[in-house]
């Protein structure tokens, strides 16, 4: 998995620490991001998780078992969410709205659970603003788009442009006041520990393992990607939208 510390430093740059004592996580995965909140927040904050791999929040209980601060728990939020209304001070969310078949439900949620003036922050990659300097120009074109349209079996809905919907969805429900932002993660460095590395690494790779591409595909733009990046010319980008409201 790639380092995104500089999307977390983006996200978390919105919150007023000195005006907020609860957070939720929706699609905490492993709580990197609550556990860095925690580092800002005051000591007596409390920090909720919820996602919907048991792995991954097995993971986030591990990392945070001393601290009573934190509390994670798996469940599919298109149920809702369990927490009592106007309960939470800030809501983060990354990547996980595209996945919501009732995107209006859960947004209602939110809504319910936040407190008087609470605010969501949700980010959301754009997968077809993905790009790489590529030698084959319909190879590459062919990858990233089976890859963003690839609803995996945990995804109750998949949308490769739900970066660039966040804000009219927003807008359709009412309950926010908000203010969309766009933060471009670019990379000239093709190694382990960027977002362009892992894409090829693992995700393309893991296309293959099911049987979406073909082996020799893959192989080929791998080998590719790795003579661009010896002459100097690699790059990558993607863009991250965030929608940062306040609850009406």
């Amino acid at each position: 998995m790639y380092n995104r510390k500089g999307i977390q430093s983006h996200i978390l740059s919105f919150i007023d620490f000195s005006k907020a004592s609860t957070f939720l996580d929706i699609g905490c995965g492993k709580g990197y991001d609550l556990i860095e909140i925690s580092n800002r927040a005051y000591k007596e904050a409390k920090l909720y998780g919820v996602d919907v791999k048991t792995n991954l929040i097995e993971f986030a209980k591990m990392q945070t078992e001393r601290d009573c601060r934190f509390t994670f728990d798996v469940y599919d939020v298109e149920d809702g969410l369990k927490f009592e209304d106007e309960s939470i001070d800030v809501i983060v969310s990354c990547n996980v709205l595209e996945c919501i078949k009732n995107k209006s439900k859960l947004l209602h949620e939110i809504h319910r659970v936040l407190k008087p003036d609470g605010k969501i922050i949700m980010a959301h990659f754009d997968w077809d603003t993905q790009i790489f300097n590529a030698f084959d120009k319909n190879l590459y074109r062919k990858l990233i788009t089976t890859y963003n349209d690839w609803q995996q079996p945990w995804m109750n809905d998949c949308d490769a442009w739900m970066g660039r919907k966040i804000s009219g969805i927003f807008n359709e429900t009412g309950l926010f006041n908000g203010t969309m932002f766009t933060y471009v993660v670019t990379e000239s460095e093709y190694k382990e520990g960027f977002r362009g590395y892992s894409l090829i690494n693992e995700e393309f790779k893991a296309l293959v393992e099911k049987g979406i591409i073909e082996n020799t595909e893959f192989e080929l733009f791998k080998d590719q990607i790795t003579q661009i990046e010896k002459t100097g010319h690699y790059f990558y980008s993607i863009n991250l939208y965030t929608y940062v409201g306040q609850k009406k």
